[in-house]
């Protein structure tokens, strides 16, 4: 059986450091609505999979993103991000950085 990938991206809007999950993004990594994530700075975006240990929880679809790694990528109210899903259960988070007109 032939492996699908998931190439596609979703842009979300940061707000209260919070972000709002679609149905077909936990789908696609396998989450349930209130699962245990763990996060992880990479570069210019924010890793998020699911594991144990101490974490912050996915309440009602809605990712609470760490103030610390929200800082860093200067994630603010209205801040429009690209959510990438992987099959493999990661979530990345990423900027999208505005173009000016």
């Amino acid at each position: 059986m032939e492996e699908t990938k998931i190439s596609t991206t979703y842009r979300a809007q940061v707000k209260n450091r919070q972000l709002i999950v679609p149905v077909w993004i936990r789908e696609v990594c396998g989450w349930k609505p209130n699962e245990i994530l763990y996060f992880r700075l990479k570069d210019n975006s924010i890793e998020v999979k699911r594991v144990d240990g101490y974490t912050t929880k996915m309440i009602k679809s809605r990712i609470h993103i760490p103030v610390d790694l929200a800082r860093a990528l200067n994630l603010r109210n209205g801040t429009i991000v690209e959510l990438e899903p992987k099959e493999d259960g990661r979530l990345i988070i990423r900027p999208i950085k505005e173009q000016p007109s």
